[in-house]
């Protein structure tokens, strides 16, 4: 009886594990090489910030694979550029928070982007004079009360 108990106990176990390490693979996300694929579409499509981001994930998952860091590494100064792009479209819109965002993003991507240092420095003069001449007008509006 005890036996039977403890082969019923193993296989339970047994098929609690399985059922969980496939909800484990499931949940893991696409593969290396399917992030690499749509990363090499992105990238045909014209779209280096995906095709990065792509890249950088497949490379994550398989870091010893020389394919797919070259790859992320060949489309930084791309990605990087195309966030400085985006924010300067952003800040002539009038959107600074975004265009900071954006800007911040493409120095995550490449350190070494000097027009997104630039771009930063400007956003945030522009943010500050912007602050500063709001706070003028509240202290004008008060006094003339």
């Amino acid at each position: 009886m005890k036996r039977h108990q403890n082969n019923w106990a193993l296989s339970a176990a047994f098929t609690l594990f399985l059922c969980l390490s496939i909800c484990c693979l499931a949940a893991s996300g696409p593969k290396a090489k399917k992030l690499y694929e749509r990363g090499q579409a992105a990238e045909a499509k014209d779209d280096p910030i995906t095709a990065y981001e792509d890249y950088y994930q497949a490379f994550e998952k398989e870091p010893k694979n020389l394919r797919y860091k070259t790859a992320y590494e060949r489309l930084r100064f791309q990605a990087g550029s195309a966030h400085v792009e985006k924010g300067e479209k952003l800040l002539a819109q009038g959107d600074s928070t975004g265009a900071l965002t954006e800007f911040l993003r493409a120095l995550e991507i490449d350190p070494s982007n000097q027009l997104a240092h630039q771009d930063i420095e400007k956003t945030r003069e522009k943010q500050a004079a912007s602050q500063k001449t709001t706070q003028e007008t509240s202290i004008r509006e008060k006094n003339s009360e």
